[in-house]
């Protein structure tokens, strides 16, 4: 068996093989150029839009207050016009809301009344009133005759 070795004429390094034309390899040339520079616009982009975030300040208690509320969630219609409308939510006489939770478009709003605590549920989008569930104090179920809460049993 013998072992033939090609041996090139030309000088320097031998040329490397030729897969793909000319045509071709500039093609893919250009996409990598334009790809090239689509990557380094989205990372301007993004370094953009995170310092316009930090740079923007948190709003301040009086800027919350002096927000407009919306009469409805609808953004389709003209709700600038009645961006001054709000609907009012009547409280028990010296109540006073301690907590208020928001899920969706429905708000529930925890109240301190001399009369006791109550939870009041509104709907944001019709603005109006759900319902109202009163709380009843430890004393006041034991006065109705429910049995008291069970001891957490041990070892559990």
């Amino acid at each position: 068996m013998r072992l033939q070795i090609a041996m090139s004429t030309q000088p320097g390094p031998p040329a490397p093989p030729q897969f793909l034309s000319e045509r071709t390899l500039g093609w893919v040339k250009a996409a990598v150029m334009v790809m090239s520079v689509v990557l380094v616009a989205g990372f301007a982009l993004v370094m953009i839009l995170i310092s316009r975030e930090l740079a923007t300040p948190e709003p301040t208690e009086a800027d919350l207050i002096d927000a407009p509320v919306l009469k409805s969630a609808d953004l389709t219609g003209a709700w600038w016009r009645d961006a001054h409308v709000v609907s009012k939510l009547n409280l028990p006489k010296g109540g006073e809301i301690e907590e208020m939770t928001l899920a969706g478009d429905r708000l529930a709003l925890l109240v301190a009344a001399p009369e006791g605590r109550q939870i009041i549920l509104f709907d944001l989008v019709g603005l109006r009133e759900i319902g109202v569930i009163r709380l009843a104090e430890e004393e006041e179920v034991a006065e109705a005759g429910a049995p008291p809460p069970a001891a957490p049993v041990a070892g559990r």
